[in-house]
């Protein structure tokens, strides 16, 4: 299946499932046409804790995948700076908690959040510069992969 394929589906789910909270009509016109960023927009996960969402994906059961379920992407901007790691973590741990309830109801078990520093992540032409993987735990809980 073709990338612009799989964001096709991407997109037509989101919409059918109402994901609007993260993707709204632009963002599925966008995602529909292969244009990145896909979504592009500011997301306050905390009330003193805003990144700038650029891009998201749910794949499901491709070769790439090694383990079963559907995983969630995400790819945003942060005003943190790329040598405070520590930081970065703890809002990418922020951020889950934040976009996991909607994961839960795309059916979704785990979640890869990746930090972008430069437009061509923002583009989708270069991987994130921060990536954590995070799974859902029994107690509903977004726990990191380490």
């Amino acid at each position: 299946m073709s990338m612009l394929t799989s964001i096709r589906l991407l997109a037509a789910a989101a919409f059918l499932m109402g994901t609007t909270r993260a993707l709204d009509a632009q963002a599925f016109a966008a995602s529909s046409s292969g244009t990145y960023p896909n979504v592009n927009r500011a997301i306050a996960i905390t009330p003193a804790d805003t990144v700038q969402l650029l891009n998201q994906f749910i794949f499901d059961r491709g070769p790439a995948l090694r383990e079963r379920g559907k995983r969630l992407d995400l790819l945003y901007s942060t005003r943190i700076p790329a040598g405070n790691g520590s930081a970065r973590e703890e809002q990418a741990d922020r951020a889950a908690e934040f976009f996991g309830s909607q994961a839960m109801n795309m059916g979704v078990r785990r979640m890869g959040i990746g930090i972008c520093d430069s437009r061509e992540c923002a583009e989708n032409r270069k991987p994130p510069s921060s990536w954590y993987q995070y799974e859902r735990a029994f107690d509903g809980k977004w726990r990191r992969v380490r």
